[in-house]
Parts: structure tokens; sequence; C-alpha cells
């Protein structure tokens, strides 16, 4: 009984994760992914008692996280395969860092009290530090509604696969930005970027109308893990609000998404305000609200936006090498504790 409970628990925290047995070198739920899933954490340094939560997933993730960041220095190449492959490697690296971030629990802060000053830590550092959007200019974050600062999550996961401070920092802040961004053009009075010749930029232009065969890049490929989603309602344009798709599912039109200043699912599956995980549709079917927000572009950086991938940062500066696996800045570890 003991066994069954076991694997159904791991079912179920697969599904809010968003991890799959292959992942940990299994094919199925089992005895052998318990078995496996132990090795795992032994080898993580994390307690070996083969049930996969969000701690052991997010020490898991933070490895691979790192293994990402070599595999795509070393992919970094002047062939077309080499470009190929680096542009996969830097989406997944750009999903990956997000969504070790997601699982720490981060909450928009509801008021300015210091029970959340770990989450405001986070949310800060997102919008203030050169990880992330590095508009230092801007005050503190206390609370929910101090700043929109759903871009800043996805500057700072493509921060880590190389883009660089000058792009995140013009153009990873609003949706009208990134929409400036994804056709080579100026957001003010700056000279407008010049096209490289080769490997652009891609967008897709979507609205409440499209269906999921529209959802694909001019280059023929599919939404994959790193690209960025603008979405929003009815006649919104190019949206207002910004994620990262972690996957899309053409059968269904449904992007998986992790996002800053959104609503959506923790890592324990409850439902948040701050960084989640969620679902977004491509469209709108006929009796559902004007308002929900749907895709509206589908962003995928360029080759040559990417230049030397640098080491992973924490929220408040600590490099990766130094990188303790308690919290963020101005947290206790029990103030971050979470289920295996």
């Amino acid at each position: 009984m003991l066994r069954e409970r076991a694997i159904a628990w791991n079912r179920g925290y697969a599904a809010k994760l968003g991890w799959t047995p292959a992942d940990l070198g299994a094919d199925a739920f089992d005895g052998v992914l318990l078995t496996r899933v132990a090795q795992v954490q032994h080898d993580l340094g994390v307690e070996a008692d083969g049930l996969f939560g969000p701690a052991s997933y997010g020490a898991w993730l933070t490895q691979r996280a790192t293994a990402l960041s070599a595999e795509l220095a070393a992919a970094m190449g002047t062939d077309a395969g080499a470009t190929a492959a680096a542009l996969i490697l830097g989406g997944q690296v750009a999903l990956t860092t997000a969504k070790a971030l997601w699982l720490r629990t981060v909450v928009d802060p509801p008021d300015a009290s210091d029970r959340y000053a770990a989450s405001r830590a986070v949310v800060d550092a997102l919008i203030r530090s050169d990880d992330g959007l590095g508009w230092s200019w801007e005050k503190p974050y206390r609370r929910n509604g101090d700043y929109e600062w759903c871009g800043s999550l996805a500057a700072w996961g493509w921060r880590a696969a190389g883009v660089p401070l000058a792009i995140r920092k013009r153009y990873f802040s609003s949706t009208y930005r990134l929409d400036r961004f994804a056709r080579y053009r100026a957001t003010g009075d700056e000279t407008p970027p010049a096209p490289p010749d080769d490997a652009r930029r891609l967008l897709v232009e979507l609205d409440e109308d499209a269906g999921p065969d529209d959802a694909v890049f001019p280059d023929g490929t599919d939404p994959r893990a790193g690209d960025i989603l603008l979405v929003g309602g009815e006649r919104t344009g190019y949206g207002k609000h910004i994620c990262l798709v972690e996957a899309y599912d053409p059968a269904t039109g449904l992007f998986t998404t992790i996002e800053g200043n959104g609503t959506g699912a923790s890592p324990r599956g409850g439902r948040i305000h701050g960084i989640v995980r969620a679902q977004r549709p491509v469209g709108l079917g006929r009796d559902e609200p004007r308002t929900r927000y749907h895709a509206r572009r589908l962003i995928r950086p360029s080759i040559h936006d990417l230049t030397v991938v640098g080491a992973s940062v924490d929220p408040g500066g600590r490099r990766a090498a130094d990188r303790r696996p308690a919290s963020p800045p101005g947290a206790s570890s029990a103030a971050l504790e979470v289920p295996r």
C-alpha cells in the first residue's frame, strides 16, 4: 500500500511541477521510478525517500540549469547546425532558470509588511538589478501594484542564456517594447537596430480568432521552451502580459507558461499571485469571456542576441559557486520550506 501511495504521490507532483519519469531515467510511474528517484536524490544531497516534490525537483532543476549553460557555451559556433542547437539550448536555459525561481514560491507582496520580505527581495532584484531588467532608477519594490514586473522574469531567464543588459533594459519591460524588439524597431528616438542577414528574431502574430495551427513560427518550427509569449484580451494588439513558454500542446492549443506578476499555480498546486505556472490558450472560444488572456504574440530571440553565458545568479547577487540552497535575500530557511 505504501508503494502504491508513493507512486500516486509522484504522479500528482509530476503534473503539478512538470517533470516526467524520462527526466529521471525511468519509463513509467512505478517501483523502478521510486528507486531511480532515491538515487537521484542521493546524488543531489537531498533526502532519498523516492518522493520527487518541489525541493527535490528544485535541486535537480538547478543542476540541470548549470549543465544546460555549459552545453550552450560549447554549442556556440558559426555553422548553421551549431547555431540552431545553441538557440534551442538558450531557450531551455531561460525557461529552467525562471522555473527554478518559481519553485521558491515567490508571492507578490499584498502589503508592505515584513511577512513578505523574502518575496519582496526577489521581485525587487528582478526589476532593479543588472541580472533582471536593470531598471535601477525605480524605487525599491514594496507591494503588489508598485510595478508591472512580468517582463522582469523573462529578462532574468534570458540573461542566463546570454541576452545582454542593454537589450533587457530597453525591451523586456513591456509588451510594446518586446513587440518592437521582435521587429527590430526603435522604442523611442534611438536609431532602430539593424537586423542581421541571417538567423533573425522570429515573431508570430496571433489574436482571438487564431487556432492551434496558427502557432507556428515563420521558419516552420513549433513553440518551444523559453519562447516569449505575450497575452491579452480581445483586440489588445500585442497584449498586456509577458510569459515564458514551458511547453505547447498543438492538439489543445494550450501553452503551459512560467510567469511573473501573474495569477496561477504555486509549486504545491495552490493558487497564488506572484511567480506562477499557468496555461494560456491560442484564440478564444465562442462562449469564452472576451477579456480572457490568450496568445497575442509569440517571440523567439535570435542567436545574435546571445553573448557570453554567465554564471547563474540568485536574486540578491549570489553567484552559483556561492549559492546556498536555502533562500533569497532576507528570508530564513523556514520561510521557504517546501515538501519534497
